[in-house]
């Protein structure tokens, strides 16, 4: 059973209780059963008739100073100020907020592909060693001992099960099983690096020195270890 929470009263009920959605911009949000009677009494009749004493009780279940969220107070902020407006006045104001909201997805948009960029950037320009040095550069910081494990569980154990359906293609089928389990080392490897690269570079490393690796393959899983040392190099 489903339990939503109440955008305006933050109460909670059943997803199977009767609730109103409203949608700002590309968010949505869950109105109660009796918070959204009363909004979408007020959304509906605001401009045909007095819907005051239904703003007034809305008012005493929604609190604005309790909602983060400032296109959603601005939205609510709206309603309770719509009595005798028209509805082409209404829906402009929520319009606004619309604009405001899909600005705001815009632009964090924007900012999360810079970073993704600039992210594979700095993957990109690690230099890795298992030195402990790198020539032409010089160590300004160490940032400490990193490591990381990459598992796949199952994988050979699966493999295993669906070949032996034929045992007279039992020696074709070793090659295959050898050729899978390499296939999983080398993905494992790919992406144990990458997340390796990744975890350097959010504790404020720029290269790896003292690189090891170790790759395990057992009975129904395949293991890649890398670890090394972060630090901060710049050019001699």
């Amino acid at each position: 059973m489903g339990v939503i929470e109440c955008c305006g009263c933050h109460g909670t009920q059943t997803s199977f209780e009767y609730s109103t959605r409203i949608n700002i911009g590309a968010q949505q949000y869950d109105l109660c059963k009796e918070c959204g009677l009363l909004f979408e009494n007020i959304r509906d009749n605001h401009y045909k008739s007095d819907v005051s004493g239904a703003i007034f009780k809305l008012k005493e279940r929604i609190n604005l100073d309790t909602i983060e969220d400032p296109q959603l107070r601005a939205f609510f902020d709206i309603y309770f100020n719509s009595n005798g407006k028209s509805k082409e006045e209404v829906d402009a104001e929520i319009s606004g907020i619309n604009d405001i909201q899909e600005k705001v997805d815009a632009h964090n948009m924007a900012v999360i592909k810079q970073q993704e960029h600039e992210l594979s950037q700095a993957k990109s320009n690690m230099i890795m060693t298992s030195g402990h040095s790198i020539e032409g550069y010089r160590i300004v910081e160490y940032k400490g001992f990193q490591s990381v494990d990459v598992v796949y569980k199952n994988s050979l154990k699966d493999s295993l099960a669906k070949g032996l359906e034929d045992l007279g293609r039992m020696l074709s089928f070793k090659a295959q099983v050898m050729t899978g389990v390499m296939d999983l080392l080398e993905n494992g490897k790919e992406y144990g690096f990458d997340l390796f690269r990744e975890k350097v570079i959010k504790c404020g490393g720029n290269a790896v020195i003292g690189m090891d690796m170790e790759s395990t393959v057992g009975s129904d899983y395949v293991k890649v270890q890398i670890n090394g040392t972060a630090v901060v190099i710049e050019r001699l």
